[in-house]
């Protein structure tokens, strides 16, 4: 994992909160909420702020909105591929998806099958996969401290407790969204 972190110039000592979005500033991702969530944990010092980074992938048209931001930072505007993004799961502490509207993300769905916790408002596909404290946490909608309560919780995770979680991802991810189960879906419809 250390030579993944080296390669995207991610820090190998810190916990990473990754965001991601084609568009980061398309307005149901909710980028506004987890700056808003990120800002109050800062100002409150809510976490140990030194041993956290933030990670954002995706387009974006100007990159002021990153000065909001006032933990250690780095973005990146493009992954080639699902491989460089299953990397960044692999190496990422959490993804937090603060969509306000989506009948997704996608997002979701892969930070779980690759054993990352994720932290989400209540919607989407969220509700299915996101076990509170066995998968990552979900905040109520558009509450920005209880998206700042879900990060603090898995950040401050024991090691154990951080890898169990991880586990409980994995299988729950190919328990829902695996490859096969998709199919057996797939042939389920075609036969109605």
């Amino acid at each position: 994992l250390i030579n993944i972190k080296i390669k995207y110039n991610l820090p190998i000592d810190k916990k990473i909160i990754f965001f991601g979005a084609s568009d980061i500033l398309e307005n149901r991702k909710g980028f506004s909420y987890f700056i808003k969530a990120l800002d109050l944990i800062f100002k409150n010092n809510l976490i140990n702020n030194e041993k956290i980074f933030i990670l954002t992938v995706g387009k974006v048209k100007s990159k002021d909105i990153f000065k909001k931001i006032n933990f250690n930072h780095k973005h990146i505007d493009y992954l080639d591929g699902d491989y460089e993004l299953a990397e960044i799961y692999k190496v990422v502490t959490m993804l937090v998806s603060s969509s306000i509207e989506d009948s997704g993300p996608k997002m979701i769905n892969e930070s779980i099958l690759c054993g990352t916790p994720v932290v989400s408002f209540q919607m989407g596909v969220a509700e299915d996969l996101i076990i509170n404290g066995e998968t990552g946490y979900i905040a109520k909608l558009k509450d920005i401290k209880d998206l700042a309560n879900g990060i603090i919780k898995i950040i401050n995770l024991d090691n154990q407790k951080f890898i169990k979680m991880k586990t409980k991802c994995r299988e729950i991810g190919l328990e829902k969204c695996g490859t096969e189960v998709q199919f057996q879906k797939i042939l389920k419809l075609l036969k109605n």
